[in-house]
């Protein structure tokens, strides 16, 4: 079921963050904007977990407890104690005003998605990365493909192709 629905739950994750990135821009008051900080990194860390999890990358996981533990749970504390410290509870005042900020934010969401658009179609989407093969060596970790075939009997990585069956590597085919 997650290999089926996968991509549309990374992109349901990539959408939530942008929409918390607007809300972010469009907020004037500092513990909703820590409030909104702690939201995004819990997407963040939910959507890093996710891929993980697609592509079978375990120091993934790491990198989504890292980024629960410092953006969702240190981070927003030292800034709420921060605040009660300083008995701070005003807006924030901005250079541009909120429509104008929105329209600068729409603008470089654009820019970024056609400056993105043709590295995305050089590189394959999570689902279509290499896999290791079933019987792959215990002392290979990394999940890149190999670039010529390992010699017969090598205790190299055993990588699977796209093109070959689920069920064997792409070199013994």
């Amino acid at each position: 079921m997650l290999q089926q629905h996968g991509p549309q739950l990374i992109n349901l994750c990539a959408a939530v963050l942008l929409l918390l990135s607007f809300a972010m821009l469009s907020q004037r008051r500092i513990l909703s904007l820590i409030n909104l900080f702690a939201a995004q990194g819990a997407v963040l860390a939910a959507s890093t977990v996710l891929v993980a999890a697609l592509t079978g990358q375990s120091h993934l996981y790491w990198s989504a407890l890292v980024t629960l533990g410092l953006k969702v749970i240190l981070l927003p504390w030292i800034l709420h104690r921060l605040i009660r410290r300083l008995n701070v509870r005003w807006d924030v005042e901005t250079l541009f005003n909120i429509p104008t900020t929105m329209l600068i934010g729409i603008v470089l969401v654009i820019l970024a998605f056609n400056l993105a658009a043709p590295i995305s179609q050089l590189a394959g989407t999570v689902t279509r990365a290499p896999r290791p093969c079933r019987r792959w060596s215990a002392s290979c970790r990394w999940r890149t493909a190999c670039s010529s075939p390992p010699p017969a009997r090598s205790t190299a990585c055993r990588w699977w192709s796209s093109s070959a069956s689920r069920s064997t590597c792409w070199w013994r085919r």
